[in-house]
């Protein structure tokens, strides 16, 4: 009854469409979540984005991001709204589509990229590990936050370039050593790829500790 009166007088509204949910329904109505801009798995735009610069040993990408569109209004409502909860169900939604595309990879751990720690306090959250652990609930691969850090702040990437942004992120991330083997099968996650410079910059950190296989997972692309 209680849940019931708070529906009434505070209720849940969807993210994209703004339409009040129903019981059954959690951030999303099914008629945005029917709407998503579901990329084809057989068309993978990571493998373009990142072509020479990282030798992905797997890829996966799940909505096409626009100016505006749905991908958008969820990822903003995740980094600045302060819901930590949303990158949960969108990690679960990422988890269930690449389960749907049949892909089977070999993972060792989920590497969320990581936010700097300023930034980290700011947000009281990292966008990529609430999508990671959304992803591992349903996947059942542990998600590892000690590999890989930011240890050097930059500036906004949003009106850079491709190159600007290569430059901006230079020597930003690291991998802590001794935390990567040889053996290990790394997945590194984040929220969104637009040039691919951020997943370039965490490869590069990676790399340098020697890891021989790295697959990347972005929510979106745009």
């Amino acid at each position: 009854m209680l849940q019931d009166l708070l529906h009434l007088f505070f209720p849940v509204t969807c993210i994209c469409c703004e339409n009040i949910l129903h019981n059954n329904e959690e951030h999303l109505c099914i008629s945005c979540l029917e709407c998503l801009p579901v990329l084809d798995e057989k068309q993978d735009p990571i493998v373009q984005k990142l072509a020479g610069r990282i030798r992905a040993h797997h890829s996966y990408s799940f909505l096409k991001f626009n100016k505006k569109g749905m991908a958008q209004k969820l990822l903003h409502e995740l980094k600045y709204n302060r819901n930590p909860e949303l990158g949960l169900y969108l990690g679960s939604l990422l988890a269930e589509s690449l389960q749907k595309s049949g892909a089977t990879w070999e993972i060792d751990c989920l590497v969320p990229v990581p936010l700097h720690p300023k930034r980290l306090a700011q947000r009281g959250y990292n966008q990529a590990e609430q999508i990671a652990k959304g992803i591992s609930e349903k996947l059942g691969i542990p998600v590892n936050t000690s590999i890989l850090s930011k240890v050097k702040e930059n500036q906004s990437q949003t009106k850079k370039g491709r190159l600007a942004r290569i430059v901006n992120l230079k020597d930003c991330y690291e991998a802590k050593k001794g935390t990567v083997k040889e053996e290990m099968k790394i997945a590194l996650v984040d929220d969104v790829i637009t040039t691919g410079a951020t997943f370039e910059a965490c490869a590069i950190a990676l790399e340098k500790a020697s890891l021989p296989k790295l697959s990347v997972v972005a929510f979106a692309v745009a």
